[in-house]
């Protein structure tokens, strides 16, 4: 049976049955799935041979249960890269294929990753938040991978500005390798009129020195792109870029002395223009405060005048408030004494009960409002029970309401206050009663 299934596939690859062998890629049987997977390999690898088709197969191929299966697919997927076929769908599968137990599929995973942002351009800009999300992955060349497929997309106009924030923090990466294909994805979001931020530039003047040319490339093209595109410069970034007019690499030489070309003409327009403000300002400034002064002795001298003559109607007014408050205060304090009569008892048996009578009578020409009898000051030497509170005593009105008091004590005379509140003002009236036959204080 072996030979038999191993012919039929090495038929499949020399007919080039693609469509045979993806579904040779889903046999039950481990052997015939490895086989198929190889033949895959070798059609791209040997005989430049593929077809997208091939894709779904090879992605569910990495999660094979058989090492070599997973092994073939990865290679697989790397030579069709090659050949540029590829989806972005792929990267995400060999992400996760960089963490096979076995170390050989880890490995050529990250090869076929490598090989696959290099040779196949993604264009659809829904994964550019999974590819953000991958420049964070643990695995360093995953890291570098996202960064530089977001380049290529980005050079070829596809670029969000969400992928900003995480290809910064990329740039101070341990690992150079991601360090360096961040910068060249931050350069080539801002090229051709891209997108970009100044929080990019200091990261970009750090690594000018770099040992490493590639490095040193991106990250002149970086400063350049993003004033040149954008208009984003830096003063401090012209000595920096200066030293590198003595490069080992001429194409970093020019882009340098472009760089600061730029820059530089960017800084002198700004310049002038905000000089060119702060001139117009300044006579704006001078214009304005002529005319403040002549304005202000203007209002200073009717002010003088107006205060002097308002004080003396204030002077009046308070005068005559200060009048009427207090005539209103004293009708206030008449009416309300005069509408209050309060039947205190003047002796209590020990123990007893007996009844404070409050008696309202408004005999006056205005309502008193809210009035209210306060008793608390009884409530050390009596229990008390019943309130008198009333919203509105009108003209003419009578009520009549009783508070009822017992004794604490067994014996004593006792102060008690009584508070009137009606109407805005408080009156107090005193009272003296006995419990029992012995006075005390």
């Amino acid at each position: 049976m072996r030979g038999g299934y191993l012919f039929s596939i090495d038929r499949m690859k020399r007919k080039r049955d693609i469509d045979g062998l993806n579904r040779a890629l889903q046999d039950t049987d481990s052997e015939k799935r490895h086989e198929a997977s190889y033949a895959l390999a070798c059609l791209a690898k040997d005989d430049d041979f593929g077809h997208p088709s091939s894709l779904p197969f090879l992605e569910d191929a990495l999660f094979d249960s058989n090492s070599e299966v997973r092994e073939n697919a990865v290679g697989a997927i790397g030579y069709l890269a090659k050949l540029e076929i590829g989806r972005e769908s792929t990267f995400f599968k060999l992400a996760r294929a960089t963490k096979d137990s076995d170390s050989k599929v880890g490995n050529n995973a990250i090869i076929a990753l490598k090989e696959l942002v290099t040779g196949v351009y993604f264009s659809d800009a829904t994964y550019i938040p999974k590819l953000n999300e991958s420049l964070e992955d643990n695995v360093f060349h995953v890291r570098a991978y996202a960064a530089f497929a977001l380049g290529r997309m980005a050079l070829k106009g596809i670029r969000e500005k969400s992928s900003i924030p995480y290809l910064e923090n990329n740039m101070r990466d341990s690992h150079f390798e991601v360090r360096w294909r961040a910068a060249f994805a931050l350069a080539c979001l801002a090229d051709n009129g891209g997108i970009g931020r100044n929080s990019s530039i200091p990261l970009f003047e750090r690594t000018l020195s770099d040992n490493d040319e590639m490095m040193r490339q991106c990250s002149v093209i970086g400063l350049k792109v993003l004033a040149k595109e954008l208009g984003l410069v830096k003063e401090s970034s012209i000595p920096l870029l200066k030293r590198r007019f003595g490069d080992s690499s001429h194409d970093i030489q020019q882009d340098a002395k472009e760089a600061v070309s730029i820059i530089t003409e960017i800084l002198a327009k700004r310049e002038k223009k905000e000089d060119r403000i702060r001139k117009k300002k300044k006579a704006e400034e001078e214009r304005s405060r002529q005319e403040a002064e002549h304005k202000a002795k203007d209002e200073a001298d009717r002010k003088a005048k107006e205060e002097a003559e308002c004080q003396a109607r204030l002077a009046e007014d308070e005068r005559k408030r200060e009048e009427a408050e207090h005539k209103a205060k004293e009708e206030a304090i008449h009416c309300l004494s005069s509408s209050v009569i309060l039947e205190v008892p003047h002796f209590l048996e020990p123990g007893s009960t007996a009844e404070i009578m409050i008696i309202l009578n408004n005999s006056t020409k205005e309502n008193i409002e809210k009035v209210f009898v306060d008793t608390s000051d009884m409530d050390e030497y009596f229990d008390t029970r019943g309130e008198v509170s009333v919203n509105s005593l009108r003209s003419g009105m009578e009520i009549r309401k009783a508070i009822r008091i017992k004794p604490k004590f067994e014996e004593g005379t006792f102060p008690v206050k009584i508070k009137i509140t009606g109407s805005g003002v408080t009156i107090e009236k005193q009272y003296t009663i006995k419990v029992g036959g012995t006075e005390i204080y």
